[in-house]
């Protein structure tokens, strides 16, 4: 037999979407389990991505092309820091940042 889908309305409000987010998380019950189980991962992983973009703590990657010697310079900072390089650069910043600031 064929499964003819019905058109179902896009959610207006919140309410709505609750509604909408529930219904389709009932539907995956009809999934195989191997499926479902795949679904699950998929929309954990998601979630995570979301929470972790949205918490400020995300970062941005930035090309910043450095000389040798300055290289050598931060990784000896990092070294002696026990941090990334990429905490040693922010703190750096940070502080040049204040600096201007209190003059």
């Amino acid at each position: 037999s064929h499964r003819q889908e019905l058109p179902i309305p896009k959610p207006v409000n919140h309410q709505e979407k609750v509604a909408y987010v529930l219904a389709a998380l009932d539907q995956t019950s009809l999934l195989e389990p191997s499926a479902q189980e795949l679904f699950m991962l998929k929309l954990k992983r998601t979630w995570s991505q979301y929470k972790y973009r949205h918490t400020g703590e995300a970062k941005k990657q930035v090309y910043m092309p450095l000389g040798e010697e300055a290289r050598a310079l931060l990784d000896e900072l990092a070294e002696r820091a026990d941090t990334p390089r990429y905490k040693v650069v922010e703190q750096l910043v940070r502080e040049a940042h204040a600096k201007i600031n209190d003059n």
